[in-house]
């Protein structure tokens, strides 16, 4: 069962439109909806609703989904942010993927957004990044979906390596980050991506409803790149835009065996779904005799057991299940 609460502070069902006078240029802001998605991260979580209470943009509506937290994580957030947010409790962790689209379709359904954008918990903002987000949005009807320059939460001045967005490598299954010295001084524009961070992502509305949700299938990893291919197969375009800016608490990617197999099982899973037999082929070899080797180095030397179950587990499934139309 899924229980939501609504918030008071608004007071149209249909989407408020504001619009500025600047430099001659008449700006429309949509009403967005940002969904943040909190799993057992209430110290994040509240640092993020923070910085998003200092931002700038005029029609915005925060909804909190609490992915079946083992704490008191919804009724702390409540007590705390009041009416600021609408908060949804899930009985259980439905993953990246469906606790967001749980999110979405509730935004959908009550809050009548033009936009919606979908927020890590550790993440902070920038005041202004939702505006100039929304503002490259509007500029081109052909942009999909839209991401920030990524900083590194723990050091402010460092753009992370996939901070500008990335190339996706089909041959080898890998995403790379898009880095060049012509980026070093540009503050302004967009860049456009084969995929972008799924910390941070804003979609139309429009979009939203013609390509569908993010793959439940999934759960964690890789669903952020799978959308992104799927935006760009319906002809738009993904882009950073430059004069957004947010900062992102990455973690080192872990031993963790039940991460071990989500990651490794969904590379598989999205090169199946994505990839031309070629790519497919040469990506077989190259998972097995380079990627699985480097990513199963460091956990089998901490968790040899652990290790070769997550990698056997992750095989089986994929020999075991075709990938599912995404609705």
């Amino acid at each position: 069962m899924v229980r939501s609460e609504g918030n008071s502070r608004w007071l149209s069902k249909k989407a408020k439109s504001l619009a500025v006078h600047d430099s001659m240029v008449t700006m429309i802001y949509h009403r967005t909806a940002v969904i943040v998605l909190n799993w057992n991260g209430l110290k994040d979580t509240v640092e993020c609703l923070e910085s998003l209470r200092r931002i700038t943009y005029p029609d915005y509506q925060v909804l909190v989904v609490d992915n079946g937290s083992t704490g008191d994580d919804a009724k702390v957030l409540r007590e705390r942010f009041g009416d600021y947010i609408h908060i949804i409790e899930n009985e259980r962790n439905y993953g990246f993927a469906e606790g967001n689209n749980i999110g979405m379709r509730y935004a959908l359904a009550k809050l009548d957004p033009g936009y919606l954008l979908l927020l890590n918990n550790d993440i902070t903002v920038e005041p202004n990044f939702l505006t100039e987000l929304v503002i490259a949005a509007e500029s081109d009807a052909r942009v999909g979906l839209l991401g920030p320059l990524i900083y590194d939460y723990y050091k402010p001045n460092v753009v992370r390596g996939t901070g500008h967005g990335q190339r996706i490598s089909w041959w080898k299954g890998t995403t790379i980050g898009i880095m060049s010295r012509k980026l070093k001084d540009r503050t302004r524009g967009m860049l456009e991506a084969d995929c972008i961070e799924g910390s941070c992502m804003l979609i139309p509305r429009r979009v939203l409803e013609e390509v569908g949700m993010l793959d439940q299938e999934y759960f964690a990893y890789w669903e952020e790149t799978d959308w992104c291919v799927r935006i760009r197969a319906a002809d738009y375009k993904v882009c950073c835009v430059l004069g957004s800016k947010i900062w992102h608490k990455v973690q080192p990617f872990s031993a963790n065996s039940n991460k071990l197999y989500y990651f490794l099982r969904n590379n598989i899973l999205f090169m199946r779904k994505n990839a031309d037999k070629r790519h497919l082929g040469f990506f077989l070899i190259y998972f097995f005799c380079v990627s699985l080797p480097l990513w199963c180095f460091k956990p089998f030397l901490a968790h040899p057991l652990g290790t070769i179950r997550a990698v056997a587990k992750a095989l089986l499934w994929n020999i075991g299940h075709q990938p599912m139309k995404c609705q």
